[in-house]
């Protein structure tokens, strides 16, 4: 705990703030234990720039680890240089002869990924912005509004700081009209110490924060499948991290470190909707980044250590806050049956949550985000983070991007076979990759929505959706997505097949209301004609109630009359064709009563 109970308390609210609202132009506020990233460069012409200079890796863009990159500065004109808008075609020189385009530009205006994004657009294949501010290199960030989050899916050059004193060198030099030749280099960013390479992903399993965590999560479904192989072959050692903070002394049963923390305020989330009083609170996200942290050291403590990824996506599938499901402990133990895990070792792993005392997990985690200063780890302070052999990663969190960044982290007689895979390697169509945004966005109004990979460079193409073919419509002027004959003929089929159905539906159901129709009928005629019948032929009973009532010179002429119906109903009896004969005789008979 800390000794100031009420600094700590603004600390917290203050960090609060900071993750809560979206800067426009974002940095990583530094503290002691952050490292920023670093690449280098050097320049070979002018002889008197020679010499070898650092840079900031940008935390997007993608960064060329292991590789380097031979090109000249550009320096667009003045009233191009902050890079806050489209560039003209003629912003500034782009001569392939000095090798790649590699644009300076000045911080300031806007966002930088609103500068990458157009420096991108007009040709660069690096972007190196030049600080407005005397300090020393910082970590550009991205905002987490929507545009920005837009942005970074569609850099794909690398991206990178220099200090306002370095780059005055250049932008003199280049407003001059003289040429600037340099070599970036990533190769000895990332260490290789042994066979294998330890990576560590950061994160939280909320899913509420928009655009940012939509592609976080796409991310961790398109990773699994390569992890699960690295892991598997022993290449790699996975571990998954979450971030958490503790309340300040004193403030353990405040509102705010209730709602936020658990085990008596020791480990602590901000609320993820920003309302302590409704909806999820953030000890419901803790909650849940111990049941995974529980999770793989049930998966690790039982050899199967790739089941943790069936778990994590399982619960991102079923157990998300848009199902209701996220803070239920039932959801969290099924998805861990699923991945075949002990149960057991879980529900020990995540103790008593209401209980003031440590959790060894949690403990694990302040240990790791936060080390000692003489470490030479870095602090977490981003979200999410990959860190690769100790080394923060910094670039577009994409499939592609960081098994690029991984295959780095050996050394090149050690690299596993998937790292010579350029069809994995520049896999563009994953969710979040280039071609995956850009197809999806149909620029060209095609429908071509679909990514496919492709061996050649760009290393993806833009398809149409099964069951349609691109094909040229002179009346548009245009490539269009249109049906097969195969879909059409399969559609007219269907189509026809459907109808038929319902036609002999109708059928049997209009041959079975006649089937009914008839017996109905047949059942109210045969009792209209026993009614008639039970009029002249009275049973025994009613006769002798009838004959005490009735005189007796009546009760003859009854008597004899009965006798004729008597032998009547004989005659009909025993055969119907004397009925019918002698039917207008009977009736003359009746009609004598």
């Amino acid at each position: 705990m800390f000794p100031s109970s009420t600094v700590n308390l603004l600390l917290l609210l203050l960090v609060q703030i900071i993750l809560i609202v979206s800067n426009k132009d974002r940095v990583v506020l530094v503290d002691a234990g952050f490292h920023v990233e670093r690449a280098s460069f050097t320049v070979s012409l002018p002889s008197k720039l020679k010499g070898k200079y650092d840079m900031a890796i940008a935390n997007f863009g993608v960064p060329l680890y292991g590789a380097t990159l031979v090109g000249s500065f550009r320096y667009p004109k003045s009233e191009d240089q902050d890079g806050c808008s489209e560039f003209p075609s003629n912003a500034f020189d782009t001569n392939r002869s000095y090798g790649a385009n590699i644009l300076l530009l000045n911080r300031g205006k806007c966002p930088f990924t609103t500068k990458a994004y157009f420096a991108q657009r007009a040709g660069a294949e690096a972007v190196i912005i030049v600080d407005n501010i005397a300090e020393d290199l910082i970590t550009m960030d991205a905002a987490d509004d929507a545009e920005s989050q837009q942005y970074v899916q569609n850099i794909s050059v690398p991206v990178a700081l220099i200090t306002t004193s370095v780059g005055k060198l250049f932008e003199g030099e280049l407003s001059q009209g003289n040429a600037v030749i340099a070599t970036l280099n990533w190769t000895d960013v990332l260490p290789h110490p042994d066979s294998r390479v330890e990576y560590e992903i950061w994160s939280e399993l909320t899913d509420s924060c928009g655009a940012k965590c939509d592609a976080h999560v796409g991310f961790l479904k398109d990773w699994a499948p390569i992890a699960s192989q690295l892991e598997n072959k022993n290449f790699t050692q996975f571990t998954p991290h979450y971030l958490t903070w503790s309340c300040p002394e004193g403030y353990e049963n405040s509102d705010v470190c209730l709602s936020e923390c658990i085990n008596y305020g020791r480990y602590c989330i901000p609320d993820p909707d920003d309302d302590l009083y409704a909806g999820y609170s953030g000890s419901d996200v803790v909650i849940s980044n111990l049941r995974a942290l529980c999770a793989f050291k049930a998966a690790n403590d039982t050899d199967m250590p790739t089941a943790w990824w069936k778990y994590i996506i399982e619960f991102q599938d079923s157990c998300s806050m848009d199902s209701g499901n996220f803070n239920q402990v039932s959801c969290a133990e099924s998805c861990l049956k699923k991945a075949g895990l002990d149960t057991n070792i879980w529900t020990k792993c995540i103790g008593d949550i209401d209980e003031d005392e440590e959790n060894a997990m949690m403990e694990e985690q302040i240990v790791a985000q936060s080390p000692p200063e003489d470490s030479e780890r870095s602090s977490v302070r981003l979200l999410p983070t990959i860190v690769i052999n100790n080394v923060q990663y910094r670039g577009r969190i994409a499939r592609g991007e960081v098994l690029k960044a991984i295959c780095a982290g050996f050394s090149n007689d050690q690299k596993p076979e998937m790292c010579a895979d350029q069809g994995l390697i520049n896999d563009k169509c994953g969710q979040g990759s280039e071609g995956y945004n850009v197809c999806l966005a149909d620029p060209n109004k095609s429908g071509e929505t679909i990514c496919s990979t492709t061996a050649a460079f760009p290393y993806y193409e833009c398809a149409c959706p099964k069951g349609l073919h691109s094909e040229f419509s002179d009346a548009l002027n245009k490539w269009s997505c249109v049906e097969t004959a195969s879909t059409q003929t399969a559609r007219s089929g269907k189509t026809s097949t459907v109808l038929a159905s319902v036609f002999f539906s109708l059928l049997i159901i209009v041959i079975f209301a006649f089937v009914l129709y008839r017996w109905k009928m047949k059942k109210v005629m045969d009792q209209e004609i026993r009614g008639i019948l039970s009029q002249y032929m009275p049973l025994d009973d009613e006769e002798e109630d009838d004959d005490e009532a009735i005189p007796t010179s009546r009760r003859n002429a009854s008597s004899n009359n009965n006798n004729n119906n008597n032998n009547a109903l004989a005659r009909f009896d025993s055969n119907d064709d004397d009925f019918e004969n002698n039917g207008v005789h009977r009736n003359r008979e009746f009609d004598n009563l």
